[in-house]
């Protein structure tokens, strides 16, 4: 699930940008800033409100929580089904923007 997600959020950064520099910064940047809102970095009940209010928005919040409360709280798979299945959404969504973006004819330039 999280994997999926991942491949399909780098071919939404590779349909959407001009340049393959663009792509893996927007990449790293976001990438970061969606695991730190998550909760990769600290619990999100430790965040102050706002982000905490936020944090719901991000795929990393998603799949954190599925993995904590099956590692930590000894939840069965049915358990953590809503926190798939939008993790799952969020992996949809990425695909769908990059299939309607996606041009085979584009070049891509840069130095990466």
């Amino acid at each position: 699930m999280f994997t999926a997600m991942l491949v399909c959020f780098g071919v939404m950064l590779v349909a959407l940008c001009r340049t393959m520099d663009q792509a893996n910064t927007i990449g790293m940047l976001g990438g970061m800033v969606m695991a730190g809102l998550g909760g990769a970095l600290a619990p999100v009940s430790s965040f102050p409100g706002w982000v905490q209010s936020v944090a719901p928005f991000t795929p990393a919040y998603w799949v954190l929580d599925a993995l904590r409360r099956l590692t930590l709280e000894h939840a069965t798979l049915a358990d953590v089904a809503p926190a798939t299945g939008i993790a799952l959404a969020f992996a949809a969504g990425f695909a769908l923007i990059a299939a309607l973006c996606f041009r085979s004819s584009a070049v891509k330039i840069g130095t990466t």
